[in-house]
C-alpha cells in the first residue's frame, strides 16, 4: 500500500470504524440476555478511532495480507452497513415472533 493510498483511505476508514462501533454495540445490545444497551466499541473518541485507523494504514503498507483487509474496510463500508441496518431488524422481527408464540394470521 502506497503512502497516497493510505492516506485517501484513513478518512473513509475512520468513517467506516466509527459506523462499525456504532452496529457492534447495537448487535451486542439486541443479543444479550437481558437487552443491556451497550457503549463498549461505540465509546471510542475520535482520537481513539484516529489511532486505530493510523496503526492499521502502517501495518497495511507493512504487509500486503493487512493491506487487503484495510483497503475492503475503507471501500466496502457502505455494504456493511447496510447489512448492519438490517441484520438487528431481521433479528428483532425474528425474537418479536418467537417471543409471542409464533405467527399468526388469524
Amino acid at each position: 500500500m502506497s503512502v497516497t493510498e493510505a492516506a485517501a483511505l484513513r478518512p473513509l476508514m475512520i468513517e467506516a470504524l466509527a459506523s462499525y462501533a456504532h452496529y457492534l454495540d447495537t448487535l451486542i445490545t439486541h443479543t444479550n440476555r437481558q437487552h443491556v444497551e451497550s457503549a463498549i466499541w461505540s465509546s471510542m473518541t475520535p482520537s481513539e478511532l484516529e489511532t486505530l485507523v493510523d496503526v492499521m494504514l502502517l501495518f497495511g503498507r507493512r504487509s500486503a495480507q493487512v493491506a487487503l483487509v484495510t483497503r475492503e474496510i475503507g471501500q466496502s463500508w457502505q455494504m456493511v452497513q447496510l447489512g448492519m441496518i438490517l441484520l438487528p431488524r431481521f433479528y428483532a422481527t425474528a425474537h418479536m415472533y418467537l417471543s409471542n408464540g409464533g405467527i399468526g394470521l388469524w
